[in-house]
């Protein structure tokens, strides 16, 4: 039996993506966080947060090391 899956369209403004460098402030605070939290942030989703003040309205983080 042949199994169809849904894949949703994301509408994404390629205009809006950042990279930021290792030395940025709220890399620095990510990192604090995994350390301080033994939490990997790496793969997550960050909305309307606060971080080592750096407001951060919506966020995919790839990869915190």
């Amino acid at each position: 039996m042949e199994k169809l899956v849904k894949v949703a369209k994301l509408d994404i403004d390629w205009t809006a993506i950042v990279a930021v460098s290792p030395k940025h402030e709220l890399i620095k605070g990510l990192r604090q966080l995994q350390q301080q939290y033994n939490f990997n942030l790496s793969g997550r989703r960050l909305t309307n947060n606060r971080v080592n003040q750096v407001w951060v309205e919506d966020a995919y983080i790839y990869q915190v090391k």
